[in-house]
């Protein structure tokens, strides 16, 4: 608005061509407002995007769910103002000169323009969050395979640890010298064995 004052002290001719003329240059500059917000919303979504990949934390997600709410009040703004405009262009409005409905018109095709990026960008960001949702899960699924892989390696460790502390006379090596040694070997064999295994079978 400041800046549509500024205008018309310098031109006092808005002033001149009737209040339908100065009706259209207060709304075509707050038309115009729409479009740097776009840009700075486009920007930032790239930014996030690009923390996705590198480390995708729960702030970038709440980010996400910000810009997607601001989308979705955007699209509640612009859409009754595209059709409140198309009807100033459109309508025989008493209130409107003939040769300024073009102006309306104008901003009309702004505001479809600015509904078809908004629409673009509201794409953009289902895409980030659904990038951010899958990446995670990923990252979700590496952690559960590493911690399954350990755990798969250490339940015979755990039977083996298990069944020679049970309190009885007779159990194989268990009055050899060497059988803390060979039991232990035998831990590192299965523990090898099955970490070959798991590479061969590309689990990891």
């Amino acid at each position: 608005m400041q800046i549509t004052q500024e205008r018309l002290k310098q031109n006092h001719r808005f002033l001149q061509r009737g209040p339908d003329f100065l009706c259209h240059a207060i709304l075509d500059h707050l038309v115009d407002e729409y479009l740097p917000l776009l840009d700075t919303m486009d920007n930032e979504i790239d930014r996030i995007e690009d923390e996705i990949f590198v480390q995708p934390k729960p702030s970038i997600l709440q980010r996400i769910l910000v810009f997607k709410h601001n989308m979705l009040m955007l699209r509640r703004v612009v859409s009754p103002q595209r059709e409140v405009m198309n009807r100033l262009s459109r309508d025989d409005l008493v209130q409107i000169a003939p040769q300024n409905r073009i102006y309306y018109r104008d901003i009309y095709d702004h505001l479809v323009r600015l509904h078809d990026l908004s629409e673009a960008t509201r794409d953009v960001i289902a895409g980030s969050l659904e990038t951010y949702l899958s990446v995670a899960s990923n990252r979700l699924n590496e952690v559960m395979k590493t911690l399954t892989i350990i755990s798969v390696i250490f339940l015979p460790l755990s039977f083996l640890a298990s069944l020679y502390g049970m309190n009885f006379d007779y159990i194989p090596l268990l009055h050899s010298p060497l059988g803390f040694a060979i039991i232990c070997g035998i831990c590192l064999v299965i523990a090898g064995g099955m970490l070959w295994m798991f590479k061969v079978r590309g689990w990891f």
